[in-house]
């Protein structure tokens, strides 16, 4: 702030001059991250005053600034268009630094676009001549750039090989933010497998060193990072004391975007603690802020969050208005993100034509003509082999979510298996111990089914357990949780709802059950159910809630079937 303050000071003084032009550069690259809208207005001052008095460095320094606040606005389409101009230029004036650093930049909007591959060939290049340059510090920057792009590729070892040499030269260098942001980087590495524990290592050591350093905006960012951790393993007091202190730091140095994420996580979190009125204070701050600094994706998921909170109070028109609210934009940053994905290809492609044709025109004699042509012939061959890359990758990709599914999900009726039921029951269990919450467990039976399947055939059998599964889906609330326990057993979780509640929906569900028109499976079938519902006490366990239904769903089979028992 210091530095700002100064800057800003000498601003005031300064004339229309090339002193000018650097003091506004340099003020837009010390608040680009806290506001680059403004970042960009003053980009366009000091490209005004540097071409009047014919500075070109001066000129191409603010389009660059510019172009990067319009990254972090996320106009990633025209942060391309000007970085691969500002790139150009750079080579012109023989700025080899700044080349590479623009190299970089340009890596970062394919990796924030999904473009792995193209992502990982900039940040090569930018990494490529950093080590011709000597520029350590720059050869960090660019390790730490492709171990994210390989974490998001779930290529781990090679994400972790990049880090690791990217904080051993921070290290060596004695470059403390460096370290700091490289040991974040890390923390979050280990989030996205599942490692908490050294996700929150190496968050501790990125904070003690942001703390040392005075690093107010990365304290900010790296407690939210260190609350998010502890939501995750539903520690909830200690992931809302972090984010309390994230959110007093952030509106401190003015990070708007971290204060309004973290808003809307507490505002999530403080759901989860049914302190709905409590959360709508925080999420409504967060949806105005998101609104201010134009972060599209931060106000949907305000909105989302918005509607869950005025669906637990009861208030179904206010929750409605914001989920339409936030299934609008969402769908609507989607559609703009495919769209800018592709302009933005479109940009890279005309970018590099214009290049090709330059350099043919260069090309004075038909020899080194011919040659630029096989050139042009390898270069798409190369894309060729590229694209075959991406298309296996996302082959990969698809196999892991289908991995994925297969291990939560069971086949048949594409409802949760028995052992993902038994983790969710498992965590509701603990959620309603821990804030005294009702939680109820049904367990339901197909009456006579083994006589279906001998009657009518196992294929019959299988399009009831499927039929009675899409009924269960629909006709239960969006918190419930169903999943086939075995057989023709299935089980509902019903959260926040005492006995007599749960037993209202089960009976209601057996009779829509009773009613369904099962003829057009077979003609002469009919389908009924049992089900037993019980309510958890403070002193029981999974096996015993899970026992006490059971024993609910014998008394209704052995007392004549087709009823709910509790």
């Amino acid at each position: 702030m210091e530095k700002l303050t100064n800057i800003e000071q000498r601003l005031e003084l300064a004339p229309e001059s090339i002193e000018k032009v650097d003091l506004l550069n340099e003020y837009v690259w010390e608040i680009k991250d806290i506001n680059p809208q403004r970042g960009i207005e003053l980009s366009n001052v000091a490209h005004a005053i540097a071409k009047k008095f014919g500075y070109e460095r001066g000129a191409v320094h603010s389009l660059y600034h510019r172009a990067i606040c319009k990254y972090l606005l996320a106009d990633y389409e025209n942060a391309l268009s000007e970085l691969l101009y500002v790139l150009s230029a750079y080579q012109n004036l023989g700025d080899r630094v700044l080349e590479g650093r623009v190299l970089n930049w340009i890596g970062n909007i394919h990796y924030r676009l999904g473009d792995y591959p193209v992502a990982i060939k900039y940040y090569m290049k930018s990494l490529k001549l950093k080590e011709e340059l000597g520029d350590r510090l720059g050869e960090a920057y660019s390790y730490n750039d492709l171990g994210c792009v390989y974490g998001r590729l779930n290529d781990t070892l090679k994400a972790f090989t990049y880090f690791s040499k990217s904080l051993a030269i921070k290290e060596e260098l004695g470059n403390l933010q460096g370290q700091a942001h490289t040991l974040n980087e890390l923390g979050d590495a280990y989030q996205r497998i599942g490692d908490t524990q050294r996700a929150l290592h190496y968050y501790q050591k990125a904070l003690d060193i942001r703390t040392r350093i005075g690093d107010r905006r990365g304290q900010s960012v790296t407690l939210a990072n260190i609350g998010w951790v502890y939501q995750q393993q539903n520690e909830i007091d200690k992931a809302e004391e972090f984010y309390v202190k994230s959110l007093s730091i952030s509106r401190e140095v003015g990070h708007k975007y971290a204060e309004t994420s973290t808003l809307t996580r507490l505002g999530k979190l403080l759901i989860e603690k049914n302190e709905c009125e409590h959360a709508l204070q925080y999420l409504l701050s967060a949806l105005t802020l998101a609104e201010e600094i134009k972060s599209k994706e931060w106000t949907y998921k305000a909105h989302e969050a918005l509607a869950q909170a005025y669906e637990r109070l009861g208030n179904l028109e206010k929750a409605l208005f914001h989920f339409k609210a936030f299934h609008a934009l969402k769908e609507e940053v989607m559609s703009r993100e495919t769209a800018q994905k592709l302009r933005t290809m479109s940009i890279q492609y005309d970018a590099e034509r214009a290049q090709h044709e330059s350099e043919i025109y260069r090309l004075k004699n038909v020899e080194l003509a011919r040659a630029n042509e096989e050139l042009q012939k390898l270069m798409e061959s190369l894309r060729e082999v590229n694209a075959q890359k991406t298309a296996l990758l996302l082959q990969v990709q698809e196999q892991a979510q289908a991995l994925e599914r297969q291990a939560r999900e069971d086949s048949l009726t594409k409802l949760f298996n028995r052992r993902y039921l038994d983790i969710q029951l498992e965590q509701e269990l603990d959620r309603a111990k821990r804030y005294a919450r009702p939680l109820s467990v049904a367990m339901l039976d197909i009456d006579f089914f083994k006589q279906v399947n001998d009657r009518f055939s196992h294929q019959v059998g299988d399009e009831v357990l499927r039929e009675l599964a899409e009924i269960l889906r629909s006709e239960s609330r969006s918190n419930d949780i169903i999943g086939r326990y075995g057989g023709e057993e299935f089980v509902i979780i019903l959260p926040e709802t005492p006995l007599l509640k749960a037993v209202a929906a089960c009976e209601k569900m057996r009779l829509i059950i009773q009613a369904h028109d099962w003829r057009k499976i077979h003609p002469d079938l009919s389908i009924t159910v049992s089900i037993g519902v019980v309510e958890l006490t403070s002193q029981e366990n999974i096996d015993q809630l899970l026992s006490a239904a059971d024993k609910k769903l014998y008394e209704a089979k052995r007392t004549g079937r087709n009823r709910v028992c509790f």
